[in-house]
């Protein structure tokens, strides 16, 4: 598990966290993630978050729920997954809490790509701000516009950078090498 680029947490509910993986642990809002888990009976984590006793009573039996707490005003995306316990065990309720990826992409080959690809200054945001993991959703509230405009902006964005989805371009953006862009000073 600490091969993962992303942050992991196991959390047994209501809010004892039993692993944190070495992604996780290097991780600045690790803290703020810790504080929405261990306020599991508390109304509210921030204004916008949904407490994490509630996030865990719907998640479903298979596959993940993806929620945005909000940390000093900045979105964090998360993804909670039941897990289940080997046949024959009995340990059951542990909750994977997946962090978003360590690392950002650097600011010169996001910049770089998008210019590229001939992407408006809002389309490069919102790049940006799905390479942090961020939902359409959560994009559209902390860019303060309405959730069908970053959706038609996602649309433009697969369209010009030719790829069919956003994990797509999100792989695509990972595996790039650093980039110096005009007007950097590098050739």
């Amino acid at each position: 598990m600490d091969l993962s680029a992303h942050g992991l947490l196991l959390v047994r509910p209501p809010g004892r966290v039993v692993f944190i993986n070495r992604a996780a642990r290097n991780q600045a809002l690790l803290n703020a993630c810790l504080g929405w888990v261990a306020q599991a009976d508390q109304p509210s984590f921030d204004a916008h978050s949904p407490p994490f006793a509630a996030v865990i009573d719907s998640l479903p039996a298979r596959g993940s729920h993806y929620v945005t707490i909000w940390v000093r005003g900045e979105p964090l995306a998360l993804a909670l997954t039941r897990l289940h316990p080997p046949p024959g065990h009995s340990d059951d309720g542990l909750i994977a809490v997946v962090l978003p990826r360590a690392r950002e992409p650097m600011p010169t080959t996001l910049a770089y790509f998008c210019e590229l690809h001939g992407m408006t200054a809002a389309e490069s945001d919102v790049v940006g701000q799905l390479m942090l993991g961020l939902r359409p959703k959560a994009i559209a509230v902390a860019r303060g516009v309405s959730e069908h405009t970053v959706r038609t902006q996602i649309r433009s964005i697969l369209d010009k950078a030719d790829v069919n989805g956003v994990r797509e371009l999100v792989f695509l953006l990972d595996s790039l090498p650093p980039a110096c862009g005009p007007g950097t000073g590098s050739d």
